[in-house]
Order: structure tokens, then sequence, then C-alpha cells
């Protein structure tokens, strides 16, 4: 095929590493996606942003690798269709990759799974079973293995997206929050499955949010153990405050019981975190 027709081979080839300088693309934005949402984050504090800015800081690094993520695996698709359409034309070149088709080049066969630790320097068809997506027929499992990670992570980025917009997480954001601790881990998976060095990407802005988040979160759970009963609520008054988005909007004052080195340590302007488990299991 290559042979027949050589001016093809460098439009092929300069498509295959756009896509992969879209993948690098990607995997760099996503290194820095968890910096700026961190809880109490010290680069955050030292730079002197509000969470406002950090927020929107996050959500463009999340679109730039969204998109990224969907341009590295729409050129590959470009020149694998190219492929299948060629074939759709000219049968006889079928006789190699005994009846290959678009969807047998990211579901692997049934001897994939069965061998799935198998040698992948194995390039015998046989045991590859139909629909190689190569035209010389060579295959080997990891190359169907590597397209279903790849499109099964897409996927996971694509309800991510459609969870993130602010039409969701205003009026559903328990649907924002569970499909965020859910479809964030299957990416992670996916990527890593898919292409072994995105764990290195992605281990510094995970080891950063770890480092800032466990300390906290254990501390409290230590404070919850040492007073199960949790603070005692005083009062709580919704105030009106109407923007023009949401006209019939507020803003919840609580008023909660306090020890007197509390109410010393603590002054207007600090924040601190609040949980009703009858209410939700997030915390705010």
């Amino acid at each position: 095929d290559i042979a027949a027709s050589p001016n093809r081979q460098p439009r092929r080839l300069l498509l295959v590493h756009l896509a992969n300088d879209l993948g690098i693309l990607a995997l760099l934005s996503f290194s820095h996606l968890l910096l700026p949402v961190s809880p109490h984050s010290p680069l955050v504090r030292l730079l002197r942003w509000s969470p406002v800015e950090a927020a929107v800081l996050h959500k463009w690094a999340g679109r730039l690798a969204i998109a990224a993520t969907g341009g590295h695996g729409a050129l590959h698709l470009l020149g694998a269709w190219r492929r299948w359409i060629d074939r759709a034309w000219h049968p006889e070149k079928e006789r190699h990759v005994g009846g290959a088709s678009f969807w047998r080049g990211y579901l692997p066969p049934s001897s994939c799974w069965k061998h799935a630790a198998a040698d992948r320097a194995s390039l015998d068809p046989s045991r590859f079973g139909h629909g190689c997506p190569r035209e010389d027929g060579r295959c080997v499992c990891y190359d169907l293995f590597v397209n279903l990670t790849g499109l099964l992570g897409l996927l996971a980025l694509v309800v991510l997206l459609v969870s993130s917009v602010e039409y969701v997480r205003r009026r559903r954001y328990r649907f924002f929050y569970v499909m965020h601790i859910s479809m964030a881990p299957l990416f992670l998976l996916m990527a890593t499955l898919h292409y072994n060095r995105t764990i290195l990407y992605l281990s510094p802005s995970l080891l950063y949010y770890a480092a800032t988040a466990l300390p906290t979160r254990l501390q409290s759970r230590g404070r919850r153990r040492r007073r199960p009963r949790g603070t005692r609520i005083l009062s709580v008054a919704a105030i009106p405050c109407p923007t023009p988005r949401r006209p019939d909007g507020a803003v919840l004052d609580v008023v909660f019981a306090a020890s007197p080195r509390a109410a010393e340590e603590y002054r207007p302007g600090h924040h601190c975190t609040v949980r009703v488990p009858s209410l939700s299991l997030k915390s705010h």
C-alpha cells in the first residue's frame, strides 16, 4: 500500500506527529490542573490569587487539556479512517486483515482478552485474530488496547466536560461532584494504560494536591472523633442577595457556638469547612 502510494507516507507521518504533539500538550495542561484548586494551597497564597481566580485557571487548563486530547484522537482517527476507506474501495487488500472494519480497530477480539499478558512483540496474525488495523496485517493486541483505552479516556473527559458546565454545577451540584470523583480516576487509569508515561506528567499535580489536602483531612477527622456530636448551630438565616443571573439568590448566615480559644484565634475573613452529613457528604 505504501509502496504503491509513496506520497501518502509523509502525510501520514505528519498526522501522527501532530497527533502526538497534541497529546503532549494535553499532558502538560493536566500537569497543572490541580495546582490552583488544591485546598490550603501555599502557591495560591504566594501568588495572592483569590479562590475565584484560581478556579478560572483550573477551568481553562481543563478545557485546553480536553481540546488537545480530542485533537490527538481525531488526527489518529483520521489516519486510520483513510486506511479503512481505502480498503473499502480496494477489497483485494483485505486478504491480510480478515475483514477489518472501523470498530474492530477499537474492540480487541476475544483472542486478545484471552492472551492479555502475552508477549506484545508477537506478530503472528493468527494469534491476533481478525480486524488488524495495519496494512500488512502484522498486528499485536497492544495496538488495539491502545486505541480502546484512548477512546474510553476521551469519553470520560467528555462526561467531565458536560457535567462541569455552569448550569449543571449550579443546579445539579451532586451530579457534578459524583461525575468528577468517578470520571477523573477512570481517565487517569485509561490514560496511564494508553501511555504509561502519563503518570510522570500527572504525578506532580496529584502529589501537590495530596500534600495540601491530606493533613487537613486527617486533622479534621481527629477533631470529629474527639467531638463526635460536632458543633452546635445557634441560628441560620437567609440573607437576600439577588444577582442578574439569580434574582432569588441568597446568602446563608450561620451562627455556631465557639470556644473562647476559637473566638480569639479566628477573625473575619478567615475560612472554615462546614460539613452537614444529613444534607451532603461533601464539605463546603
